[in-house]
């Protein structure tokens, strides 16, 4: 069984990306449910490219995070777990 951070995810194509103010909406069209994503959820969300399994995305994450004030509240597998349950981003390795 493979690690979990040797998996690859990439942003659903079903899903439609706007800025909401201070947020960024993301609206699943084949769920017809909205989520919200705070500016650092939504940088994570957009290093999401399918090809970058997330043990990089956490590390490109980790670097840039040590400078920032606003902070992932969840390690970040967690957050794509959740990305993923709601459709948001696909699993795609």
């Amino acid at each position: 069984m493979s690690n979990v951070l040797d998996r690859i995810y990439s942003p659903a194509t079903r899903c439609v990306v706007r800025r909401q103010e201070e947020q960024y909406l993301i609206y699943n069209t084949e769920t017809d449910e909205l989520h919200l994503l705070s500016p650092i959820g939504f940088y994570l969300y957009s290093l999401c490219d399918g090809s970058s399994p997330l043990n990089e995305l956490q590390e490109i994450f980790s670097a840039i995070a040590r400078h920032e004030t606003d902070a992932l509240e969840i390690p970040v597998a967690e957050f794509f777990n959740r990305l993923s349950a709601r459709g948001i981003v696909e699993f795609t390795g």
